[in-house]
C-alpha cells in the first residue's frame, strides 16, 4: 500500500527561519502525525553548528557570516550554494529498526538514487574508502562516518539525525557548488577541503536549484513508495516556527551557548 508524505517545496530563507520550520514540524508531528519531506535553500551564506559544538571553537574570530545552531548533531555546515532536505516521520512510517547506524543506511538509499539520476555513483565510506573513515572535526564535509556518501574518493554533503521517542528527524545537505575559500575563512579546523565535492564538479552540468528539488523529491518517492503530496505548513506549524524565530533561533542563548529558556524549548 502506498503511503501518503507531504512535501514542502520552500523558498531560500535565512538561518533561523530555516532551523525554525524543521523543528516545528517536528514539534507538531504528535498532533497532526503527517510525515513531511521539506526541501528547501538558503538565500545568503550561513553556518550552522551542531547541537554540541563550542561556536568559540568553531567559528573563526572576525567571521561575518552568521551562525545557528541546529538540534541535530554532527559538525558545521557552510550553507549556500545547495539543496537541503529534512524529513520528520515516525519508525513505523518507513518501517525503520531501532538502530541509528541502520537508519542511516536506509535513509541515505533516496540519496543514491537521487546521485544516479544525475549520472554519478555513489557509495557509502566504510565500503569504498574504508581509510577515509575518520571522527568528525569541526568542518562536516571533511569528516566521514561509516553511511556518509562517496563519489569519485570524495564525500559529497553531510546528513545528521535526532530521534525524539518514537520520532525521526533528519537534516541532510547537498551542495551544487562549495565555494572553499570561504569556509576556510568561517570555519575552524576545517581539514580536508580538497577530499570533498559539489555537483557541479561531478556532473559537469549547473543545473537549477528548482530542478534538483524535483529530482530529490522524485528519488525519495520512487526509494520508499510513498506518494508526495505538495502542502504547506499548518497553523500550528506557523505559530509554532514564529514562536522559535523569535524565542530560540534570534538568541545568542541558543546559537552562542546553546542554552535557552524553558518556555522556548519545544522539540529541543
Amino acid at each position: 500500500m502506498v503511503k501518503n508524505w507531504r512535501l514542502i517545496l520552500d523558498d531560500d530563507g535565512d538561518g533561523c527561519f530555516n532551523m525554525a520550520a524543521d523543528e516545528a514540524i517536528l514539534f507538531c508531528y504528535p498532533e497532526c502525525k503527517t510525515p513531511t519531506l521539506r526541501i528547501y535553500g538558503w538565500s545568503s551564506p550561513w553556518v550552522t553548528l551542531g547541537f554540541s559544538q563550542n561556536s568559540r571553537r568553531v567559528i573563526n574570530p572576525g567571521c561575518r557570516v552568521p551562525f545557528v545552531r541546529r538540534i541535530t548533531g554532527g559538525s558545521a555546515i557552510y550553507h549556500y550554494l545547495e539543496i537541503t532536505y529534512s524529513l520528520v516521520f515516525s519508525a513505523n512510517d518507513l518501517d525503520m529498526t531501532a538502530s541509528v547506524k541502520e537508519s542511516y543506511a536506509k535513509l541515505a538509499l533516496f540519496l543514491l538514487n537521487f546521485y544516479a539520476r544525475l549520472g554519478i555513483k555513489g557509495e557509502f565510506a566504510y565500503s569504498c574508502v574504508p581509510e577515509k573513515v575518520r571522527p568528525a572535526g569541526n568542518f562536516c564535509f571533511s569528516s566521514c562516518e561509516h553511511f556518509d556518501i562517496i563519489i569519485d574518493n570524495k564525500k559529497i554533503g553531510g546528513n545528521a539525525q535526532r530521534r525524539r521517542r518514537a520520532m525521526i528527524f533528519q537534516q541532510g545537505s547537498i551542495p551544487f557548488r562549495l565555494d572553499r575559500p570561504s569556509i576556510a575563512m568561517a570555519i575552524t579546523d576545517c581539514g580536508y577541503l580538497s577530499d570533498t565535492a559539489d555537483l557541479e564538479e561531478l556532473t559537469k552540468v549547473n543545473r537549477g536549484a528548482g530542478e534538483l528539488k524535483k529530482i530529490l523529491a522524485q528519488s525519495f518517492s520512487e526509494t520508499f513508495d510513498v506518494d508526495l503530496r505538495l502542502s504547506g505548513y499548518n497553523p500550528n506549524e506557523i505559530s509554532c516556527f514564529r514562536a522559535l524565530i523569535t524565542e530560540k533561533y534570534n538568541t545568542t542563548d541558543w546559537n552562542c551557548e546553546g542554552k535557552i529558556h524553558e518556555k522556548a524549548a519545544v522539540a529541543g
